[in-house]
């Protein structure tokens, strides 16, 4: 049961994370939480069939630890900055490393412990069904989530591959081609 309890909190967690679901952002910041706030409603309501009563509950509980998620969030991000610019400028200052290690860390572990908190508020709301039922929606959103992003990074990849690089130009200064055996297939 802990195992399951660690699972959909860390999903819980991830999903309420993210800035968006499956689409690009649009617009301002604003209208995209206004649009991810409209998406989750629906998953709730349509995926995982909760009435408006017991979705509105589970969203106030998200929205609640929402300004907590989001300070450590910004914390993860600054101390994995920290890691990048060290690697980056190849210090060899162990100090420097520890102490980002450490601000990673202690994020991640409050991360858990958030995640924890939100998932016990929403275990008194749902029924193990209705739990059951938003594990699963919210780790298809979260498979949907990771294609649409290895698709953007596949996309940016080829794009940095194909302006890198000029395909030759075929014309009368063409060489000739080596069949079999090292025979020019020029005739």
């Amino acid at each position: 049961m802990t195992y399951l309890r660690s699972l959909l909190a860390v999903l819980i967690g991830s999903l309420i994370a993210s800035p968006a679901w499956a689409e690009p952002p649009d617009g301002p910041p604003g209208k995209q939480l206004e649009r991810f706030n409209k998406m989750r409603g629906k998953l709730l309501r349509k995926k995982v069939g909760l009435s408006e009563a017991k979705a509105a509950k589970v969203e106030a509980v998200f929205k609640t630890f929402a300004p907590l998620r989001k300070k450590l969030r910004k914390t993860v991000r600054g101390a994995r900055k920290d890691l990048r610019q060290l690697f980056k400028s190849d210090s060899d200052d162990q100090a420097a490393y520890r102490v980002a290690l450490t601000k990673l860390r202690n994020a991640n572990k409050a991360m858990q412990q958030l995640n924890d908190k939100q998932y016990g508020q929403v275990e008194k709301i749902l029924t193990p069904k209705e739990q059951a039922k938003l594990l699963r929606a919210m780790q298809r959103v979260r498979r949907k989530m990771a294609k649409m992003h290895e698709r953007k990074r596949g996309q940016k990849r080829n794009k940095s591959k194909r302006q890198g690089r000029q395909r030759p130009k075929h014309g009368p200064e063409k060489k000739h081609r080596q069949g079999r055996g090292g025979q020019s297939d020029d005739g």
